[in-house]
């Protein structure tokens, strides 16, 4: 065991125990984070100056004036991505799927028209949603480890057995056959054949495919879009928010953060009908993340949220 690492502290600091052994305030105005003890100059709009008092030169824990280490765990660099990098990741993959969907349009001679049925092939979906995850799912990857400590710490990238596979199930399921219902039902009057125009951007998606080709949408939609999406709203997008809006305060930051990537989830999806639901949904989803601290029960409610939905337009009509 490597022996405890002592500082001399100045008289009149205030000590506080943290994750890493015993934390003292330099002055009274310092910042405290999980697991960090940050100096009062020291900000998310200076992730130059935390690098710079956290770390030593060879990635070991720096011992700075103020802290003492009861064992050589290395502190965490305070993340560097921001809304920016959303914004990064949202045009990469519209750009990417649009320009790969146009592609296989005219090297197939179809007249493609997005989010239409009747005028989108399986393999212009299939090549538009995998291309699409280029951008939500490889730009998240990338700035966690370019300006983090990696996906797993950053976002809460991590799965469960328990509890996240019973409740997720739970609540993915009482999302798609209590919660959406109930929020359309006062709508079934005023919009005719509504059940119907609810089930379109499932029809769109699978763009008419059958046998091997609907199976493989289907994977991909109830497998794959619930990981990439988590990642991308509930990991980047929310926690971004979070870091933005901190200091309005621990209360109504996360409420803000949590409805407008609800809203911003919502939006992606493109369809004017399915934007209550699909805000509705990100809400539950977006607590879920912020209530565990990680995307794993939000991955698998999403999860059977989307089966349930492919199932039902395979089996239910």
């Amino acid at each position: 065991m490597m022996p405890m690492t002592r500082v001399r502290c100045p008289s009149g600091h205030s000590a506080r125990p943290c994750s890493l052994g015993t934390c003292y305030r330099s002055q009274p105005g310092a910042r405290w984070l999980p697991g960090r003890c940050l100096p009062p100059q020291a900000s998310p709009g200076d992730p130059a100056g935390v690098a710079k008092w956290l770390w030593s030169g060879d990635g070991l824990p720096l011992a700075s004036q103020g802290c003492r280490l009861r064992r050589p765990t290395a502190l965490h660099l305070l993340p560097r991505w921001g809304l920016g990098d959303v914004l990064l990741g949202f045009l990469v993959g519209i750009v990417a799927s649009s320009l790969s969907e146009l592609s296989v349009a005219a090297a197939t001679g179809v007249a493609f028209v997005r989010g239409s049925p009747g005028r989108t092939t399986p393999s212009m979906v299939l090549v538009g949603l995998l291309t699409l995850w280029v951008g939500l799912g490889g730009v998240p990857l990338l700035v966690a480890r370019r300006k983090g400590n990696g996906p797993v710490r950053d976002f809460g990238l991590t799965l469960r057995p328990w509890p996240d596979l019973p409740l997720g199930v739970l609540v993915g399921l009482g999302s798609q056959y209590l919660l959406i219902p109930l929020l359309y039902l006062p709508l079934q009057p005023l919009i005719p054949n509504l059940a119907n125009r609810l089930s379109h951007p499932a029809q769109s998606f699978t763009g008419g495919a059958h046998g091997a080709m609907y199976i493989l949408l289907g994977v991909l939609a109830a497998a794959g879009a619930p990981v990439v999406e988590e990642l991308f709203f509930r990991g980047l997008l929310l926690r971004s928010l979070l870091k933005r809006l901190g200091p309005i305060g621990p209360r109504l930051a996360p409420i803000i953060s949590i409805l407008v990537a609800a809203v911003a989830f919502g939006l992606a999806h493109q369809e004017g009908l399915q934007l209550l639901g699909l805000t509705a949904f990100g809400v539950v989803l977006g607590i879920l993340a912020h209530r565990f601290g990680r995307l794993g029960p939000g991955m698998v409610a999403h999860t059977a949220f989307n089966t349930a939905a492919i199932l039902t337009l395979a089996f239910g009509h």
